[in-house]
């Protein structure tokens, strides 16, 4: 059975674009797109997806570990993704500290978000070459 995927970034024309890409791709079953923290939780409690998709865009990086951290305690079974804007090491290394499950910087291209999907499917992590 394919995974489902929710997508949480904005601007949502961005977000329905990369939707749109990934549905082409049929690696997923179901893929939802969030804009708000609420709307988030709200789509989460009503269908926890298999991965989480956290944009850079959406949060600031201290929003973004109470998140992770917020998520993680409630929702174990959810392998979460970031995309950073070129973290530091160290802002990488807290936010899977936190729980996510890989990280990929914003030039990444698909090939490497289909790595990922893969490694986690495979219950190893991801780190984009950064």
């Amino acid at each position: 059975m394919k995974p489902k995927l929710i997508i949480f970034d904005e601007p949502l024309f961005y977000t329905e674009g990369l939707s749109k890409l990934l549905t082409q791709g049929d690696i997923f079953s179901n893929i939802g797109i969030c804009t708000s923290t609420e709307t988030l939780y709200e789509c989460i409690k009503n269908s926890p997806p298999d991965f989480l998709l956290l944009g850079a865009n959406s949060l600031v990086l201290t929003e973004m570990y109470v998140l992770v951290e917020n998520l993680v305690n409630e929702y174990k079974d959810i392998k979460i993704i970031t995309i950073g804007n070129f973290y530091e090491v160290s802002k990488i290394r807290k936010l899977f500290e936190k729980g996510i499950k890989s990280y990929l910087d914003i030039n990444c291209c698909y090939n490497e978000f289909v790595k990922s999907i893969e490694a986690l499917s495979s219950d190893l992590i991801y780190i984009c070459d950064v």
